[in-house]
């Protein structure tokens, strides 16, 4: 079974996921994007709980923010790496928090790749752009 192409893009902030997402479409990247905002809704749709039990296509990548308002990206990663049916997705902490105790803990954790959140469109628009070469055309090698 190849894997989906979804990727699933977890942000609280509405201006981040809106600029995010438009940075993957300028970058080429024509994959569906799926969006949860929350630790809670984040769990539902990859355990196809509640509203996604029929519709939560497993991500083929997941971009995850540390800072979400119900718990931690942090505690999400930990969960989705322990789990025998989700350790394999490629999981992207994208964050505001550039100190390396923070990066250390998410490759402890099992973090595929670590970024700091840039502050301006150009910045955010080279990280994407790296996403797309490592995972995509690497990885996957454009079969997504």
């Amino acid at each position: 079974m190849l894997p989906s192409s979804t990727i699933l893009l977890v942000e609280d902030s509405l201006p981040d996921y809106l600029i995010t997402k438009s940075t993957l479409k300028a970058a080429g990247l024509v994959n569906p994007i799926k969006h949860c905002s929350t630790g809670e809704d984040t769990l539902n749709y990859l355990y196809r709980r509640g509203v996604y039990e029929q519709n939560s296509p497993r991500p083929t990548l997941i971009i995850l923010d540390l800072t979400l308002p119900d718990m931690t990206g942090f505690d999400i990663l930990k969960i989705i790496k322990k789990d025998e049916n989700l350790k394999s997705i490629p999981v992207i902490v994208i964050t505001g928090h550039d100190d390396l105790e923070t990066m250390h803990k998410c490759y402890e954790a099992g973090a595929d790749s670590y970024m700091v959140k840039p502050i301006n469109f150009e910045g955010l628009d080279r990280s994407i752009k790296r996403i797309k070469s490592c995972y995509f055309e690497l990885i996957f090698h454009g079969k997504v």
